[in-house]
């Protein structure tokens, strides 16, 4: 019980730029193992660790753990086409049904990245392929909005979306969402990879919304913005873009942070639980 206060009340403190960093830094040490756990069990069986090697000492277990091991590099396949087929649509973003847009946006991009210190060249295009604002690249950032809602926002509202991408761009969001993807399609049968990713994102999103609010707009200007946003976004989602929108329960926590109005959600006690339970198997069988 002490624990799950002392948990809940760090939790409640951090702010969403640090829960984003922690939970990106715990999902890449978790993979960082399972890839040193992977290669040792392969190349050197007898200096395997944790459950690992537990299980290696079994002899009626070891039959399973090659067919399982089998099973897993050919399921692999799977997402892994998911990955490359999402990586060929994020170029065809960069290179097909690009507008231009207006002036005036222009030249506030360009101030408001002088602004943020970004240092590299930030490209601004309407897009008919897309249904919500999003970024896509890393080196050479493009900030896309749809044909279909350009004309639907006042001047004040395409100024924040702006902002908000400029701060996943400031902040090399596009990168960290890059790399959760491959470690997503590589332990595509963990749960808590994807409890941690699912967390990264929905504060990585609250942190690029309180980039927006430092610079002084409407916060119900904005949540209205959002919810619009959310209501145009019915088409295909891209996985490795970073869009403004999705869906609508993590956008409800977004908007009820913006308004002071929410608190956060925290993981289940059971999705706890069970993944102390897992670490502590694991490190006795280490022993």
């Amino acid at each position: 019980m002490a624990y799950w206060i002392g948990y809940t009340h760090l939790y409640k403190r951090l702010s969403p730029e640090q829960l984003s960093n922690i939970s990106f830094a715990a999902l890449l040490t978790g993979f960082s193992a399972f890839i040193a756990t992977f290669f040792m069990s392969l190349f050197s069986p007898d200096t395997g660790l944790g459950i690992v090697k537990w299980m290696s000492n079994i002899r009626s277990i070891q039959p399973v753990m090659v067919y399982a091991a089998i099973a897993y590099m050919m399921l692999l396949t799977v997402p892994l086409m998911k990955l490359v087929s999402g990586t060929q649509s994020v170029y065809r973003l960069r290179r097909r049904g690009l507008g231009k847009v207006p002036g005036a946006l222009k030249i506030f991009l360009l101030d408001a990245s002088q602004y943020l210190s970004i240092k590299r060249k930030v490209s601004l295009f309407t897009s008919d392929l897309i249904s919500s604002p999003l970024t896509v690249g890393f080196l050479k950032p493009v900030i896309l909005l749809p044909v279909a809602m350009i004309n639907q926002l006042s001047i004040e509202q395409a100024q924040a979306i702006i902002l908000h991408e400029l701060a996943h761009i400031r902040r090399n969001d596009y990168l960290q969402n890059l790399i959760t993807q491959i470690i997503l399609t590589t332990l595509y049968f963990n749960p808590f990879a994807r409890l941690l990713a699912k967390m990264q994102n929905l504060e990585r999103e609250k942190s690029a919304d309180n980039w927006v609010m430092q610079f002084e707009y409407n916060n119900c200007m904005y949540a209205k913005t959002l919810l619009l946003l959310a209501r145009q976004n019915m088409g295909k989602t891209h996985k490795l873009a970073v869009p403004i929108s999705g869906k609508r329960s993590p956008l409800l926590e977004r908007v009820e942070f913006l308004l002071g109005a929410g608190k956060r959600k925290y993981p289940s006690i059971k999705s706890l639980s069970f993944l102390c339970t897992l670490i502590a198997v694991m490190f006795v069988g280490s022993c």
